[in-house]
């Protein structure tokens, strides 16, 4: 017959399996506990991370939006003298203009197109008479009366003329600031303010709290004009998911996903 654990052998045995199980239900309970604690604690980090990015969003967004209205306040007030002194625009040079970006450092200058493209006048003395690509200031289709144009590269508007002097240095560029209207004698004019996209994030470039956040000001076209990252101006991100779901109307927004870069970022 078969032989038989004996009684007291079987009593062990089967103290050990029940500390076995004890044992694996205990630490099954640990690590469901750390896991939990672990839980709680991301979605604590990432709510906190979220709210914090979002500040740091919203300032980068009223800083960027007032030193677009600075430049745009002194293009302004180039067509209001324009339309006030009833003298062409070719009479209006660098001392006329000059005065007009006092204390805007972050505007490179100011300058008067014909509807041609021809530069009538300039805060830049070098500028006047330049014949300048108009499709390339980035007009939407609509017509509307002012808009920011994309990311050009070059130190002025000779980074827009038909036949450019020479290639511009790397990630040297500016952001026009355009406004449409009309001279003395009813003709079309342009009016012109180039500002440095780096003005737009630089007091906030050495102001994050965490090594990691960046900030990156993008073109309603979805072109890169500055970023503390390492995205070169100019970069065209449109095709890009963030890209994407920030422009489907929404002014302010927060997720966990892909940033400007492609990696996994909270946004």
């Amino acid at each position: 017959s078969p032989s038989r654990v004996p009684p007291l052998q079987s009593r062990t045995w089967s103290a050990a399996r029940a500390a076995l199980l004890a044992a694996c239900l205990g630490a099954a309970l640990i690590c469901a506990l750390l896991g939990w604690q672990l839980s709680r604690d991301w979605k604590q980090t990432r709510n906190l991370e979220l709210a914090r990015s979002e500040l740091y969003a919203r300032l980068v967004a009223a800083h960027a939006t007032a030193q677009v209205d600075s430049a745009s306040l002194a293009r302004n007030a180039l067509a209001t003298q324009l339309a006030t002194s009833g003298r062409e625009p070719e009479a209006f040079g660098p001392a006329q203009l000059q005065p007009l970006l006092t204390g805007l450092s972050h505007v490179r200058g100011l300058a008067v197109l014909d509807g041609g493209g021809t530069v009538l006048a300039s805060s830049q003395a070098d500028e006047a008479g330049l014949r300048i690509d108009l499709a390339r200031l980035g007009r939407p289709p609509a017509q509307v009366a002012e808009w920011p144009g994309r990311w050009v590269p070059g130190r002025s508007l000779r980074g827009l003329a038909s036949k450019p002097a020479e290639p511009a240095p790397a990630g040297v560029g500016f952001m026009p600031l355009v406004r449409a209207t009309t001279g003395p004698r009813g003709q079309p004019l342009w009016l012109v303010a180039t500002l440095h996209p780096d003005a737009l994030t630089s007091p906030l470039r050495v102001g994050a709290d965490h090594p990691e956040r960046m900030a990156t000001v993008l073109h309603l076209g979805g072109t890169v004009l500055t970023s503390t990252a390492t995205l070169a101006p100019g970069t065209d991100v449109s095709a890009g998911a963030l890209f994407n779901r920030a422009t489907r109307g929404a002014e302010h927004g927060r997720a966990i996903g892909p940033g400007v870069l492609g990696d996994e970022l909270i946004v």
